[in-house]
């Protein structure tokens, strides 16, 4: 996902919205949830890739509506979100990611995010899974807590005394 997107990036993409129309703010009119070639073609890729290996697990995209009929019921649920944060994607910001989650019975148990930038200030993958710890690409990640800092950018349901992956 990470290597169709960073190929796509920058180019002339193709972009639509998913609300067909326009809502108006003020003055001027504003346009929602935009969805590009790209969100499309990676969703298509994963989902492809996810059928390949787990023929028997459901898939929920954000771009495509499609289930696969014959699994509606599966123990495992693959959810996709191709771009998250397509806006960003669009304009060039580069702060956007691909995310990649597997509920096993209705609980979250693995998940996968490749982003654009990190707190190594590099493209990667955040992955963890149900009692195990956050990696970036293979190496743990150390999350520290600052406790000077009062407002965080993430809930911890823990209440910031832990940050391992908490599913």
């Amino acid at each position: 996902a990470g290597a169709e997107i960073v190929t796509a990036l920058g180019g002339m993409l193709a972009v639509k919205y998913k609300s067909d129309v326009a809502q108006k703010e003020g003055d001027e009119l504003a346009y929602r949830d935009p969805v590009s070639e790209v969100d499309h073609r990676v969703e298509v890729l994963l989902r492809a890739r996810i059928s390949e290996r787990f023929p028997d697990h459901d898939i929920i995209g954000e771009e495509i509506n499609d289930r696969p009929g014959d699994r509606p019921y599966a123990d495992f649920v693959w959810a996709v979100d191709p771009v998250d944060g397509t806006a960003n994607f669009i304009n060039g910001f580069p702060l956007f990611a691909a995310s990649i989650g597997v509920l096993y019975r209705g609980r979250p148990v693995v998940g996968a995010v490749w982003c654009a930038t990190s707190h190594a200030l590099r493209a990667g993958v955040y992955h963890g899974h149900v009692g195990g710890d956050l990696h970036f690409d293979e190496v743990p990640t150390d999350l520290k807590v600052n406790p000077g800092v009062q407002r965080r950018l993430a809930g911890d349901p823990g209440g910031g005394k832990s940050f391992g992956f908490l599913w």
